[in-house]
């Protein structure tokens, strides 16, 4: 049964300020974006977006409806300043999914909502041969224009379900069961390993500037991105802090011939 989409067309222009590019060439889609926007419904959302001059191509709302707001086809505004395996700025070869959440960070998203996006996910997959190490979160790629970290998104977050979307085989997520977790490196302690971690998480695909001994800045912004989403189980403990765990998940998707 084809999944259905309903039309919440938005106009490509408002007072001059512009929500999407009409592409007049067919785009080379690579990458799906996924994000959170914190409303209570559509148009709720929709607001949001015209008011900060953004558009996804899709939105799932709480019960499931899945909305098109933008032509495959042509850009929205959903990534920002963006990076992922040596591609710049990703709106150029992107899709942009939202899931409302009326609390992404305390209620998260519900089964209806990720049923409906791995739906979504597979038809896009399927029609675009996107790779599962172009399924990203917005927090993966999200870099800030001045400082070049990844500080700019948390979305999806914490409690998005990424190991639903594995078991559907859309993206990766490496189960790992481990007793005795422990804290390897933290901010401002220096190891040659930390050189390596980082040469890992660029090869990997993040944005990694800085290649020294130092866990810096840059180095607390990639943990805090690759563990919301591969080790969210930290989320309370921090996020901020490379963990045993952390290692082993990032040799474990490394390993991974898709990933490579």
């Amino acid at each position: 049964m084809r999944l259905t989409v309903k039309n919440y067309k938005l106009p490509q222009s408002i007072n001059n300020v512009k929500y999407f590019i009409e592409s007049q060439h067919k785009r080379d889609i690579q990458f799906i974006v996924l994000h959170h926007t914190q409303a209570n419904n559509i148009d709720q959302a929709v607001k949001l977006y015209i008011d900060h001059g953004v558009s996804p191509h899709y939105v799932i709302n709480d019960i499931g409806d899945i909305y098109n707001l933008v032509e495959p086809n042509n850009i929205a505004f959903h990534a920002g300043c963006s990076y992922w395996q040596n591609i710049d700025q990703l709106n150029n070869s992107s899709i942009g999914i939202e899931l409302l959440s009326k609390d992404p960070f305390k209620i998260g998203f519900n089964d209806k909502q990720m049923t409906n996006l791995v739906k979504l996910c597979q038809e896009i997959i399927a029609k675009y041969k996107i790779e599962p190490s172009k399924i990203v979160a917005h927090s993966d790629i999200a870099y800030d224009k001045e400082t070049l970290l990844l500080n700019r998104k948390q979305d999806p977050s914490h409690l998005f379900d990424w190991s639903f979307l594995a078991k559907n085989n859309i993206a990766k997520f490496p189960e790992l069961s481990i007793k005795n977790d422990k804290i390897l490196y933290k901010l401002h302690q220096k190891d040659d390993k930390i050189t390596k971690i980082k040469e890992k998480l660029s090869k990997f695909g993040y944005k990694v500037t800085n290649f020294s001994n130092n866990f810096d800045q840059e180095m607390k912004f990639l943990c805090r991105n690759f563990n919301q989403r591969f080790n969210p189980s930290k989320f309370d403990q921090g996020l901020d802090i490379w963990y045993l765990s952390s290692d082993l998940k990032l040799d474990i998707l490394g390993s991974d011939p898709s990933f490579t």
